[in-house]
């Protein structure tokens, strides 16, 4: 059984294989992606990763979770949030804030990278009509 993407063996990149990918303006260097890694890792310490005995023992093998739910707001998308809105930054320098039209963990995400950012965040959604 061959592991690993065919695709990026043959040389293909993820640009040319995903339509929104392509127009995401998502192509990043490893060096960029090591910047990224280490600006958040001095916001957020890493997840902690713990074996489970009972899994590992019903599976057969050595099984280990990363505990998002130990992090900050309790999910990993506090990352991307601190991720994108330096990329805002760097890109907009004038941009005066932002808005998450989410109250769940992405706005918590967005409120907790607005405020280390030194950027104002609003949040707002939409509550379901009641009868």
């Amino acid at each position: 059984m061959q592991l690993g993407n065919p695709l990026r063996s043959a040389g293909v990149t993820q640009r040319e294989r995903d339509p929104w990918w392509a127009s995401s303006g998502m192509d990043y260097s490893l060096e960029e992606i090591e910047d990224v890694a280490a600006d958040i890792a001095s916001y957020i310490p890493p997840s902690p990763q713990l074996t489970w005995p009972m899994l590992s023992s019903r599976l057969g093998a050595q099984v280990w979770v990363k505990h998002e739910n130990h992090s900050v707001i309790g999910a990993f998308k506090a990352r991307g949030a601190l991720a994108y809105l330096q990329k805002l930054k760097t890109e907009m320098p004038r941009l005066s804030g932002v808005v998450a039209a989410s109250t769940g963990n992405f706005g918590q995400s967005i409120a907790y990278a607005a405020i280390h950012r030194h950027t104002r965040a609003d949040h707002g959604a939409s509550h379901p009509q009641q009868d």
